[in-house]
């Protein structure tokens, strides 16, 4: 390897690595909250990264999103694989349960922007990271229709609307939950 390849790759290691800096101290700014944080950038001089004023700042904030629906898809998926091992395939337990713990988070999550009074004016950035990038990617509304008629095609409209049902109603009653018990 050529020196000056061996730069060109060590350049690009800084480059990445403050990419991923400058996103980790973002959603750091995201779950503190702007406030503190912004106070705390007025006595270092460090400009607050993530905001609507630029263009890049804007990137960044999409880039959390999709970084966190990342990181949801990741847990449905390793959610469907531990609940198929307990409980098998033959029923997609695996979506139902992400469906209704998904609905529960969205539910308490917009509870608490409630509380706050944030609602219906906005949410704050973290909240919005969460809800559209974090369950966004772990919910599976989709795949919840796609195997509803999956079941109905294969002669199962027992277990077909037992999934619908199932989903639509314990859904509907976990999102109530999660509002209930974060309301304060």
């Amino acid at each position: 390897m050529s020196q000056n390849s061996l730069s060109s790759r060590n350049r690009c290691g800084v480059v990445f690595f403050r990419i991923f800096a400058g996103l980790a101290y973002d959603l750091l700014d995201l779950m503190i909250g702007n406030e503190r944080r912004s106070a705390a950038c007025r006595r270092s001089h460090k400009p607050a990264l993530l905001g609507f004023n630029s263009a890049m700042n804007g990137f960044l904030y999409i880039l959390a999103i999709g970084v966190a629906g990342a990181a949801g898809t990741l847990l449905r998926f390793g959610s469907y694989q531990l609940i198929d091992r307990f409980l098998g395939t033959v029923f997609p337990w695996g979506t139902l349960f992400v469906n209704v713990l998904g609905s529960f988070a969205f539910g308490a999550i917009w509870g608490v922007a409630r509380a706050r009074g944030t609602v219906p004016a906005g949410l704050t950035g973290f909240e919005t990271v969460v809800l559209v990038g974090f369950l966004g990617g772990f919910t599976t509304y989709s795949t919840f229709a796609f195997q509803s008629l999956e079941l109905l095609e294969a002669d199962r409209p027992l277990a077909a609307f037992a999934l619908i049902a199932g989903t639509t109603l314990t859904a509907l009653l976990a999102v109530w939950g999660g509002l209930q018990l974060f309301k304060s």
